[in-house]
């Protein structure tokens, strides 16, 4: 696969076929942060400013119906103010990985979207998008999670909280309570 190889893809489908999808947000009871994180103002998001200790956090926690493997998807908004190194953790059923997504790319400055025709010289984000991580071995009831660190080598930027779905619901996605 290409992302195996570094490149940046944009799938046009779900990468996988599980019946069940669970989502997590930011007004979700699996949501909690640690350190001070601030509300957007022109977004339904979290933000936090960098440092290089990563003493700030935002964790999505949840548990899965079924031992498998789970594609997980992040989302957040680009922008020019935005890390390129958010660094995300998936705590899973074999430990944890940890990788960066830069939450600066991914900016187009014309083109068409939802009907909409935009090209001027200010940039535009295209934001509706889910970001594929990775496929992931969870355990059925057992407590699984995902933690953004507002750790980065970028001082004065900041990385975006937002959304996270794991599995992709080809039959029925769940908010963290399981409806």
């Amino acid at each position: 696969m290409l992302e195996r190889a570094g490149a940046e893809t944009l799938m046009v489908r779900a990468s996988g076929y599980n019946e069940t999808g669970i989502l997590v947000d930011i007004d979700s009871e699996g949501y909690s942060e640690k350190g001070q994180w601030e509300s957007s103002t022109t977004g339904h998001y979290r933000y936090a400013y960098t440092d290089s200790t990563g003493a700030r956090e935002a964790k999505w926690s949840f548990t899965v119906d079924k031992n498998d493997d789970y594609p997980v998807y992040v989302h957040y908004l680009t922008s020019f103010n935005r890390a390129e190194d958010a660094e995300f953790t998936v705590n899973h059923a074999l430990g944890s990985s940890t990788f960066t997504l830069n939450q600066h790319e991914m900016r187009i400055k014309s083109g068409t979207t939802a009907g909409s025709t935009f090209t001027n010289d200010a940039e535009q984000s295209y934001t509706e998008m889910w970001h594929y991580v990775g496929n992931f071995p969870f355990k059925a009831g057992e407590s699984a999670s995902i933690t953004l660190s507002n750790k980065s080598a970028e001082s004065g930027k900041v990385v975006i909280a937002d959304s996270v779905m794991i599995g992709e619901g080809a039959g029925t996605i769940k908010n963290s309570k399981g409806v």
